[in-house]
């Protein structure tokens, strides 16, 4: 194709005289190129000729390969061409790139190949100049994002939507030793947006490029420098990576407090943030030790019913229920509501949000005649303020829908969950973090009522599209792909769900560690995946290993730790040596004072999210 369109635009060139050029180049390659390589030398061949033939025509293709590939607007290129002396000659050198099949073209939109672009980006400078298009790509994407102002807080922008996959292309291919022209606070705020949008992997680039310029020009130390970095650790976070979260929370927070003091309240926002990461990554010990000291210096110098002083409440109370501390969760929970019920009032969205937190320790404490009255006073509440289509309104329920689940209540659930999609495909759209997340939730909701038929589907697509948008280690991907398998394995394809649980146990192993509640869950349900296909040989050594860690992490008594504790004797009931099982069982009884298996399993099943991830609290920086 590539060959015909450049004969067609060249009619005095052979076919005979194109292929003896073409050879030659080839010929000067090494031996055992790949088709990539080979394709490369042939959009060579046909830039080398345009050069000669409408040099406006490559000067538009090298500016086009620092975007992104897709749906670039005719309008961001116009002022390439204004040095021209006629205003047609960049929709000209744009038809000729066309007919060249370099580009495809709607009437206000234009694509590239990505072989192409990469051609491009490869083509070594002359000299100490920039790569060639690079500073006219800054340039254009400059003066079109200027006059559009900060990006919306809250809500969508069109404008900004349609710029950003080209202000992300930008960042992330910023070349070595290349001093970036764009706005370092311009990449910073569009980060806040997409973070804002739940879109924290793809604020990475943004974030990291504006790093850059801020310690090339600020330096180190400077506070602008301070909060790009700390919102760079945000990211990492939200996308999920907890070990680069905390490589560069950490230093930062010793940074902050060494230049602005440990009770500042940047140094306090880095450390609530560092312990964040620090819980979600499984290390509780430290999470807890850490949120602790920042309550109390929060407590110190802004007071008990600061808003801050209320968040880091909220924290250490979330952190201590994901430890398994629940009476000092709840305790903490309880005074914190009382609090904001006092200063904001019964229904400020913050009381309304902090009620949540509590409804979800009672969930977790089996408290379901607290938990769903809770959740359901919560969720009218913001349903009356902000309407049914509010994403708050969307994510209280879920929640409700989620403590429905929990209490053997599917139907009640998938009813919830229904309306809850149909909004938020109606606000974020068929793709959106939260969209694929109650999606998810409204497959788990089907599967516990036995519906397969619509609970497989769902799962299936919410787990291949939050991969494909947020990868395959992200915690959402992998909660999704839990409630896949769960799914799989109630349907009695044990096969496919011992499948789903060696992936996510991969993933979940190298992410958060071999002991994390997640991991730990995840091990439990692939030896229980074992059991069920009938193969107690290899759910043996699994619930052994989940039962020694569950001691270590959450005590022997807790009962994660004695569900697994029957998982094992179950196992070692069907294996050739029964006789095993025995004391395990009266270990089980004697701890727990004689539960039944049901009631154990019904206690730890967790088959949804508890709602939308809890943001971090960000830095806006401005130019």
């Amino acid at each position: 194709m590539q060959a015909g369109a450049y004969l067609a635009q060249n009619p005095t060139i052979s076919i005979e005289r194109y292929r003896r050029r073409l050879i030659g180049a080839l010929d000067k390659a090494p031996e055992g190129v790949d088709p990539e390589r080979t394709v490369a030398r042939i959009w060579r061949q046909t830039i080398s000729t345009l050069t000669e033939r409408n040099p406006l025509a490559v000067r538009v293709l090298s500016t086009l390969a620092w975007l992104a590939p897709d749906d670039i607007p005719v309008g961001l290129l116009t002022p390439i061409a204004d040095d021209s002396d006629d205003s047609d000659d960049l929709h000209e050198a744009l038809g000729v790139l066309a007919v060249c099949c370099m580009v495809s073209l709607t009437p206000d939109s234009v694509s590239i190949h990505r072989l192409v672009q990469t051609t491009l980006r490869n083509q070594p400078p002359i000299g100490d100049s920039a790569p060639t298009g690079r500073l006219e790509a800054e340039r254009l994407l400059s003066a079109a994002v200027a006059p559009l102002g900060e990006p919306p807080d809250s809500g969508r922008s069109p404008t900004w939507d349609r710029l950003l996959p080209h202000l992300v292309a930008l960042a992330a291919t910023t070349p070595d030793r290349h001093a970036d022209t764009f706005p370092a606070g311009r990449y910073a705020s569009a980060a806040l947006y997409l973070q804002g949008l739940g879109h924290d992997a793809r604020a990475v680039p943004l974030l990291t490029a504006a790093l850059a310029r801020c310690e090339a020009l600020a330096g180190a130390e400077h506070e602008i420098t301070m909060k790009v970095r700390s919102n760079l650790g945000d990211a990492y976070y939200g996308a999920g990576d907890f070990e680069r979260s905390i490589a560069i929370l950490e230093p930062l927070v010793a940074q902050c407090a060494q230049l602005l003091g440990d009770s500042h309240l940047g140094t306090l926002t880095v450390a609530a943030n560092l312990a964040n990461s620090y819980r979600d990554s499984g290390d509780l010990a430290r999470a807890i030790t850490l949120h602790e000291e920042t309550l109390a210096r929060r407590r110190h110098a802004l007071g008990n019913d600061h808003p801050d002083t209320l968040v880091s409440c909220e924290e250490l109370a979330r952190t201590y229920h994901a430890s398994g501390d629940l009476d000092r969760a709840v305790s903490l929970h309880e005074a914190t509501v009382t609090q904001y019920q006092r200063s904001l009032g019964p229904t400020h969205p913050a009381t309304l949000s902090s009620q949540h937190g509590l409804a979800a320790v009672y969930l977790a404490s089996g408290d379901l005649s607290r938990a769903i009255p809770m959740y359901t006073a919560v969720f009218a509440q913001w349903q009356q303020a902000f309407g049914d289509s509010d994403p708050e309104t969307i994510t209280s329920r879920n929640n409700l829908a989620y403590a429905y689940l929990i209490a053997g209540r599917p139907d009640q659930a998938a009813q919830h969950l229904e309306t809850a999609l149909a909004r938020c495909e109606e606000v974020y759209g068929e793709a959106y973090p939260e969209t694929i997340a109650i999606r998810a939730n409204l497959g788990c909701a089907y599967r516990d009522a036995g519906d397969f038929t619509r609970s497989l589907p769902l799962l299936e697509t919410a787990a291949a599209q939050s991969a494909h948008l947020l990868g395959d280690g992200h915690p959402q991907t992998l909660t999704t792909r839990n409630g896949l398998a769960q799914a799989y394995r109630a349907a009695g394809h044990d096969g496919r769900a011992i499948a789903q649980y060696d992936t996510i146990l991969k993933h979940r192993a190298a992410l958060l560690g071999e002991t994390h509640p997640h991991t730990l869950a995840t091990r439990s349900g692939l030896a229980n995946a074992h059991l069920a296909a009938g193969d107690p040989d290899r759910a043996v050594p699994l619930f052994e290993t989940v039962v020694a860690q569950c001691e270590q992490v959450f005590g022997e008594s807790h009962p994660d730790t004695l569900s697994n504790y029957i998982g094992l004797a179950d196992a070692l009931r069907q294996t050739d040596n029964p006789a095993q099982a025995v004391p395990l069982s009266e270990t089980a009884f004697e701890i727990y004072g004689g539960p039944t298996r049901r009631s154990l399993a019904r206690r730890r099943r967790s088959p949804v999210d508890s709602g939308f991830p809890r943001a971090h609290a960000r830095l806006r920086t401005r130019d």
